[in-house]
């Protein structure tokens, strides 16, 4: 969180032209920072579970689970985790400020109810 706080404040400097004396390096390294943690329409800090640097990590329990699945039941168990962890994934990368809930909540009922 404090690394976050100092990228977001060495940018605003940069931008009122105060931040004469930061290398370019260390401008890339506070942009790539705050773009990593911070949505570009909301402006709002993203759920660490849902970035992209996530996917991989987030994404390994379920992708184990669904090769293991020995049963139905598994098998339905896991492809339900799978289309959840899809659902926060896509929510928290979403390109606009706004959700149509409705639209979100059809489409989660069709991948995990078909």
């Amino acid at each position: 969180q404090a690394e976050l706080v100092e990228a977001q404040a060495l940018l605003a400097a940069y931008e009122k032209g105060d931040a004469k004396n930061a290398s370019d390096a260390e401008l890339w390294e506070a942009k790539r920072i705050v773009s990593a943690i911070i949505h570009p329409t909301t402006g709002e800090q993203m759920f660490i579970g849902g970035r992209m640097s996530a996917f991989v990590p987030a994404n390994a329990i379920p992708t184990a689970g669904m090769l293991l699945a020995s049963s139905p039941s598994q098998i339905v168990f896991w492809q339900w985790i799978n289309q959840s962890v899809n659902v926060m994934v896509n929510y928290v990368n979403r390109s606009g400020a706004s959700v149509d809930w409705s639209q979100v909540g059809q489409a989660y009922a069709l991948a995990v109810g078909v």
